[in-house]
């Protein structure tokens, strides 16, 4: 049995905001290697990524970006095939929109 076109629509609207907010926290988390590595630790504002990139480096903060990230997108797209398709779509927005907030934060730290 084929998924109403509505429901399709709703599942691909959900799984390209997903896409879209894994990308943004990635770019976060890049820019801010980046951004310690060039002035400093103490440029981050967030204990935890900076306590694993001194400890761990890269793939410290790789690690907790993964370990915040993955959870999230397996919740919202939980979520959003139990119904909850607003719901989802605002949570990952939301996701999205605070990787855009850090990655721009860490381009402008001077």
């Amino acid at each position: 049995m084929r998924a109403p076109p509505q429901a399709a629509a709703d599942v691909t609207s959900v799984s390209v905001l997903l896409g879209i907010a894994w990308l943004l926290q990635l770019l976060d988390g890049i820019t801010a290697v980046q951004m310690m590595q060039a002035r400093g630790i103490a440029s981050e504002l967030n204990p935890l990524v900076q306590t694993m990139f001194l400890h761990s480096g890269i793939v410290g903060v790789a690690a907790v970006k993964a370990a915040v990230a993955g959870p999230l997108g397996v919740l919202f797209s939980r979520l959003a095939r139990r119904g909850q398709v607003r719901l989802a779509r605002l949570g990952l927005v939301a996701a999205g929109g605070l990787g855009l907030i850090g990655c721009i934060s860490n381009l402008i730290t001077r």
